[in-house]
């Protein structure tokens, strides 16, 4: 699932890119770099891995990450085994069905790394209450955030576990906490200060990201961290701790999850942002289903049942997806059903239900599954190869005969871009930004006697005037679009300016259009 490495979004392209420029001993680490003062660890970690095997940066990036993902799973199973009494074997296997676990192997990120320490520090303060383990639990969190800054994220739930799970008393909980927390601010504040980073800077560039505040996207999209069934199930099972009155279990599952939803709740671009609290939103659900599999007497036939009827209907949703889109609105083509069970009509789209990939919905971290994510990994696996492709065409086209223009349509096409250009000896020397849209912007770069202009459009429609300008620069213009065929229609047939796809088709992780002179 993991190869081939390729780009799939524009922040690990950014790291890879400041990892590469810093390697070479360049004066454009800052530019070329994706917010190194947020995960300065991660990116030293990558260079002095790349000093010792000379391996391309992305290439080592991807292998780390999934090294980091699977330790995350398998921590995550045995914390959520320990709580709930269960087989962790069988509670990774249930995990790997939540389609952002598998997603956090599939491209390249300082998530997965970063959240295999903080986990680390859960489990051993869940099983360790000697002095050694409280130390090397604020090591591991004072590294995770080292790493990356919201891995710091599920250090709440240290309390949690200690009054709840490990039913230490009042006192001594805090006393420990406080300890594991002093240890982890020293180490966190001694790896910032040693690479370079003051605290402070790292915290405003966090929280100065800008992302639109609105919760709609959670709402919409949240689902999809999980699958509507474990959804539904796990508010079910917060429900049944209320009921319950287990505040020890549902202040853990709190703990471990309201802090990643109050920050990037009204920012949920990516269902990425909830990776570190999957655990903790599974354990309602895991909670319900033994409930229900343990009844006795006369409840146990309806508990038995109900816990097989949820379990089924999440696989049913694992293995069936649902397609929505027409082709025309789709970023990515899903896999041919070789079962359709359901079509319906209704206006002029056409809901599909079968066997297979559900509708390849697009995220700022790669592409996801609605329904069918048991097929992720083959999809994850024919678009990374399809990218490979596409890839090699780009970096033929810029090699054989130079665009005088290339349009990138958002950021990882532009950071694509970016890092081939510094790659070849390319400097930017000068930048303007549109007026009105100040995160899109025009740039000439420059390489002893030649020199070519990039427009990064970002979210601006291709349609608009900005491009309609843009594309008369120059006699040969490039443009890389990862939108799909959105907004690109009108390109195709120009005789004008006369746009040729050079792709293999448009729904892609990205695609090529070329002009050619009039």
């Amino acid at each position: 699932m993991i190869w081939p490495i390729v780009p799939v979004e524009g922040d690990e392209t950014g790291v890879a890119n400041g990892v590469e420029s810093w390697s070479r001993g360049g004066t454009d680490f800052k530019a070329a770099a994706y917010l190194y003062e947020i995960q300065p660890g991660s990116y030293r970690m990558l260079h002095a891995l790349q000093w010792m095997t000379g391996a391309q940066p992305l290439q080592i990036f991807g292998v780390v990450t999934a090294l980091g993902a699977t330790t995350f799973l398998v921590l995550s199973s045995l914390l959520v085994a320990h709580v709930l009494a269960l087989r962790a074997a069988w509670v990774a296997v249930v995990l790997l069905t939540a389609q952002e676990l598998t997603a956090a192997a599939a491209y390249a990120n300082t998530s997965a790394v970063a959240g295999s320490f903080a986990m680390g520090a859960l489990v051993l303060t869940q099983r360790s209450r000697s002095f050694r383990g409280v130390w090397c639990a604020g090591v591991l969190i004072g590294l995770g955030g080292y790493f990356r800054l919201d891995s710091l994220l599920l250090s709440p739930a240290l309390l949690a576990l200690r009054l709840g799970i490990a039913h230490d008393p009042l006192t001594r909980a805090l006393r420990t906490t406080a300890v594991t927390a002093l240890i982890a601010a020293a180490t966190l504040l001694t790896a910032f200060t040693l690479s370079e980073v003051s605290l402070q800077t790292a915290w405003s560039a966090f929280s100065n990201r800008g992302s639109v505040v609105t919760w709609n996207p959670l709402w919409v999209k949240g689902w999809l961290v999980l699958g509507f069934v474990a959804t539904v199930t796990a508010w079910l099972g917060l429900g049944w701790l209320v009921v319950r009155r287990n505040w020890s279990l549902l202040a853990l599952i709190l703990a471990g999850s309201l802090p990643s939803l109050a920050v990037y709740g009204g920012s949920f671009t990516t269902p990425k942002y909830l990776y570190y609290a999957v655990p903790f939103l599974a354990l309602p659900i895991f909670d319900l289903v033994r409930e229900a599999w343990t009844q006795t007497g006369a409840w146990r036939t309806i508990g038995r049942s109900a816990a097989l009827l949820a379990v089924a209907l999440h696989l049913l949703e694992g293995t069936f997806g649902v397609q929505t889109s027409s082709e025309e609105f789709r970023r990515f083509i899903p896999a041919p059903s070789p079962a359709n069970l359901l079509s319906v009509q209704s206006g002029p789209k056409k809901i599909r239900v079968g066997i297979g990939e559900g509708e390849v919905i697009p995220t700022d971290d790669g592409p996801r599954l609605r329904g069918g994510q048991l097929w992720a990994p083959a999809m994850w696996r024919r678009e990374k190869r399809a990218m490979a492709e596409t890839l090699a065409s780009l970096d033929s086209v810029l090699r054989t005969s130079l665009p005088d223009l290339i349009v990138t349509s958002n950021y990882l096409s532009f950071r694509v871009l970016d890092g081939w250009l510094r790659d070849h000896g390319f400097t930017a020397t000068s930048t303007t930004r549109f007026p009105g849209d100040p995160v899109s912007h025009r740039t000439i770069w420059r390489r002893d006697h030649l020199a070519l202009t990039t427009v990064l459009l970002n979210q601006s429609p291709l349609e608009n005037t900005e491009f309609a300008s843009v594309s008369q620069l120059g006699h040969r213009a490039l443009l890389i679009s990862d939108r799909g065929p959105l907004g690109t229609a009108h390109l195709l047939g120009n005789q004008v300016n006369r746009w040729t796809l050079l792709s293999e088709h448009r729904h892609a992780l990205f695609a090529l259009y070329l002009r050619h002179p009039s």
